[in-house]
């Protein structure tokens, strides 16, 4: 029975991803024929294409490629069994009764599909980043570090501007009422919260609430109300005249 593997080729300066040969070995072409101007159509080249492959290599003879060896996913406590011993596994969390044999071509198939999986997330990537060059009108081998600096520039940006809101809002107290008098909490969180007019607003009636204080204190206001009420009060202890 054939069985899948994957070889693996150096990368080259322009790869997106690593290149691979699909390798099938312990079989042969599998060719249909399709007319005359297409002689033929090749089972194991069209895996190959959808898959990824740079090309396909089947033989019918045994080929072991040191970097899929699967044996470290077989469970050592079934020890060294036949290749046609019949045992329990599991396969994507299933149960399943599958030969040695079965579970190495499994892993090949599985890896394949893995690789299949990843090729797939690069051409996504890669497609996303020629419509984000294309958008900004760059060119994305020339202009790319540009672009990616300009991200962190912004993403750093972004970052000093949310530290700078926090350290704004730090210290309000909900609880805002025009009946109460506010807290100094209450009353930074409904300044963040109102518009600049409002703020001009809010702050031309401090400060002439400020003004007035500072006022009643140079002229001691405090002392001469007293003075009043104390003289109010001695003209209501005196009697009356008949």
């Amino acid at each position: 029975m054939a069985r899948l593997q994957i070889l693996e080729l150096p990368e080259g300066a322009n790869d997106e991803r690593a290149p691979f040969v699909l390798v099938v070995d312990e079989s042969v072409p599998q060719r249909v024929a399709i007319g005359p101007d297409v002689p033929y159509r090749d089972y194991w080249r069209d895996i190959a294409q959808q898959i990824g492959a740079r090309a396909v290599i089947v033989t019918p003879e045994t080929v072991e490629i040191p970097a899929n060896d699967t044996s470290a996913y077989l469970d050592p406590a079934r020890g060294d069994l036949p290749g046609d011993a019949r045992y329990e596994m599991t396969i994507a969390g299933k149960p399943v009764n599958w030969t040695q044999a079965d579970e190495l071509r499994a892993r090949a198939v599985e890896a394949a599909n893995e690789r299949t999986d990843i090729a797939r997330d690069m051409d996504r990537l890669a497609k996303w980043k020629r419509e984000l060059t294309d958008a900004l009108g760059m060119d994305p081998l020339r202009d790319w570090d540009d672009i990616r600096n300009a991200a962190a520039a912004i993403r750093k940006e972004r970052n000093m501007q949310a530290e700078e809101l926090e350290r704004l809002r730090t210290g309000e107290e909900p609880g805002w009422s025009p009946d109460v008098a506010p807290t100094p909490g209450q009353f930074i969180a409904r300044w963040n919260q109102v518009t600049p007019e409002k703020r001009l607003s809010m702050a031309a009636q401090t400060l002439a609430g400020m003004k007035r204080s500072s006022e009643c204190l140079r002229d001691n206001h405090v002392a001469q109300l007293a003075e009043l009420k104390a003289e109010v009060a001695n003209l209501r202890a005196k009697p009356t005249d008949a």
